[in-house]
């Protein structure tokens, strides 16, 4: 009989960090970052659900939660860092309208920022990034390069990967080279 030892290890604990690539006199036109783990509830709304929308924007606050759209009728509901979503008061309030799964250890975020970062996004996905195409608060699901992501632009110059943690390690070396003529300064969770 096999003895086994479970690890807990983050997913990016093996990843590649700091500077790297052309990095210009104004410093680095990439900044990729590891970000802290939180709760992340994958909500799936039922066919007739009325008004679920607006049940949702009353549980993910800024302080609390945050809301992406993930498809049709199909959101994510990402805890604010050093916070647990209590799942029983969310399923309690949203009743039989939705339909609620844990992703909590099975995603990981990285944030994409800097004035060059949709260009080095650009490299390897087929979404026109433009600001007014894709404006901030838009979601996607679509592929960076052969790996599925869920892609949110949260500011003018930043962005939120979502990708299963089996493909972490590979998209974060993606990006890498993706913005390595940049210059990119690569930060881990606990660089935040």
């Amino acid at each position: 009989m096999f003895d086994i030892r479970l690890v807990s290890k983050a997913a990016l604990a093996d990843a590649r960090f700091g500077q790297s690539g052309a990095i210009g006199p104004k410093g680095p036109g990439v900044v990729l970052s590891a970000l802290p783990e939180t709760s992340l509830l994958s909500l799936l709304a039922a066919p007739d659900a009325v008004a679920l929308l607006e049940r949702l924007a009353a549980l993910a606050t800024h302080e609390q939660a945050q809301l992406r759209s993930a498809g049709y009728a199909q959101w994510l509901l990402i805890g604010a860092v050093g916070t647990s979503l209590d799942l029983v008061a969310i399923e309690a309030a949203l009743g039989r309208d939705a339909a609620l799964v844990d992703l909590g250890h099975a995603r990981v975020r990285i944030s994409i920022a800097g004035p060059s970062a949709a260009d080095a996004l650009a490299k390897g996905c087929a979404i026109d990034l433009d600001p007014e195409a894709f404006p901030p608060g838009r979601s996607a699901q679509t592929l960076l390069g052969h790996i599925g992501v869920h892609l949110t632009r949260i500011g003018p110059e930043a962005f939120e990967l979502i990708v299963m943690r089996s493909f972490a390690l590979n998209l974060w070396q993606d990006l890498l080279v993706l913005s390595r003529a940049f210059g990119v300064d690569a930060r881990a969770a606990t660089d935040l």
